[in-house]
């Protein structure tokens, strides 16, 4: 059974230039991606203007999905999300900051498929712009998947991971035995970050217990103007 997974920094809904709310269009382009995942950084959960964006992007097409609040100020909060097409059976919210200055977390998803009785573990995170902060976290992020055995089962940790000097990878690949899908397949680090010239290879999808069928950009000039980030796309086969 195939399956695929977008990861993707969302920018709160707002273009590069935050001059132009592009949530609507974020939502279109993400349903024609047909991902049965999604991986969310960024996403307002809720706003005093804006509301809550995961009510519209989840809309009619995906009925499982579940939001971890990080950020917190005066008019909402914003923090990381995951869409799925497959039953959620438990979710949690995992508070990894190292600093006062930054609120970060990443959430966990325990998932049911179907159609082999299998379960699926799903992380999405996005790390700080420090990286002594990120080293930090990234540990807290491997304690947690090293105390639940989470790298012997079938594994996605997935995210915006601010790694513009690429430690995660070697660390990751090291400490846990996991692979980053872009690098697996290309022999290098996908550049995602500015999308209008992307310069920084900061968004990631990692797996473990998974055969990786494909990995790609979603690059065009569509996504170029919907956030700062370039989404990733990848499939696997169980």
């Amino acid at each position: 059974m195939k399956f695929k997974i977008l990861s993707y920094n969302i920018h709160k809904g707002f273009s590069t230039t935050k001059f132009k709310n592009t949530l609507v269009d974020i939502k279109k382009s993400i349903d024609l991606v047909h991902a049965d995942l999604v991986g969310l950084q960024e996403l307002v959960g809720e706003h005093t203007v804006h509301g809550s964006q995961l009510e519209v992007l989840a809309d009619q097409v995906w009925h499982n999905h579940a939001y971890g609040k990080n950020a917190v100020y005066s008019k909402g909060h914003h923090g990381n999300a995951i869409l799925s097409k497959f039953p959620i059976i438990s979710s949690k919210n995992i508070k990894i900051s190292s600093n006062k200055f930054e609120n970060r977390g990443f959430l966990y998803v325990q998932l049911n498929i179907p159609e082999l009785n299998r379960e699926l573990h799903l992380i999405c995170t996005h790390l700080g712009l420090f990286n002594s902060w990120r080293k930090e976290q990234l540990d807290q992020i491997c304690q947690f998947i090293t105390k639940h055995s989470l790298q012997k089962e079938p594994l996605l940790l997935c995210g915006d991971f601010n790694d513009w000097n690429v430690y995660a990878t070697n660390y990751l690949q090291r400490t846990l035995g996991l692979q980053e899908a872009y690098f697996h397949q290309h022999g290098r680090h996908a550049r995602t970050y500015p999308s209008w010239l992307p310069l920084l290879p900061l968004d990631r999808i990692y797996y473990a217990n998974l055969k990786l069928s494909s990995s790609k950009l979603m690059t065009g000039k569509v996504w170029q103007r919907l956030s700062d980030h370039i989404p990733m796309l990848a499939e696997f086969d169980f």
